[in-house]
């Protein structure tokens, strides 16, 4: 983990802190059942894990310019600089508009306090590809906060469609 923040922070080689930091990422156990919807910590180590698995899901087939930005947008979001991913994703979007460019946009919108912006583009990446789990979750909790009951069930519902077994989708339910 720390090689991949050198990567970043000194040598602003964002192929190998990629590299370096999905590894550290997939080997890390998070346990998402116990994630709350607050931004705390666990939550965006949560998405953080969520972002890099749907990135190498999807990720490949892009334009390789775009997945470059890409890659690099996710590195310095993981670094939290924000206004520099920020940059980096709207040229990917850009280069290329896919799901997979809005998912992470919408994490790093997210992690820049600019909520309603991250919500149109977790709707925009939701257009393209209707089974990102994290984006129904992430949309769920929205409508929750805004006490929205029928958009959260509908959020709620996809997330069962996805993941019929979701402990946060039961937790979700419980609360609305």
């Amino acid at each position: 983990l720390m090689r991949g923040f050198f990567y970043i922070e000194l040598l602003h080689d964002y192929d190998k802190a990629f590299i370096d930091l999905k590894n550290a990422l997939s080997n890390v156990q998070i346990n998402e059942d116990k994630f709350v919807g607050g931004q705390t910590i666990l939550d965006r180590q949560i998405d953080l894990k969520a972002g890099i698995s749907y990135l190498i899901a999807n990720g490949y087939g892009l334009d390789e310019e775009a997945f470059t930005l890409l890659k690099k947008s996710f590195c310095l979001l993981l670094a939290e600089e924000y206004p520099e991913a920020l940059t980096s994703i709207n040229q990917a979007e850009q280069k290329q508009r896919s799901a997979t460019v809005y998912f992470i946009k919408a994490l790093i919108l997210e992690r820049n306090r600019y909520h309603p912006n991250a919500f149109e583009y977790y709707d925009k990446a939701l257009a393209l590809d209707n089974d990102i789990y994290d984006a129904h979750r992430k949309k769920c909790v929205y409508y929750f906060e805004v006490h929205d009951w029928k958009n959260a069930h509908v959020e709620l519902r996809e997330m069962f469609r996805l993941q019929p077994a979701s402990p946060v989708g039961h937790r979700l339910r419980g609360m609305i």
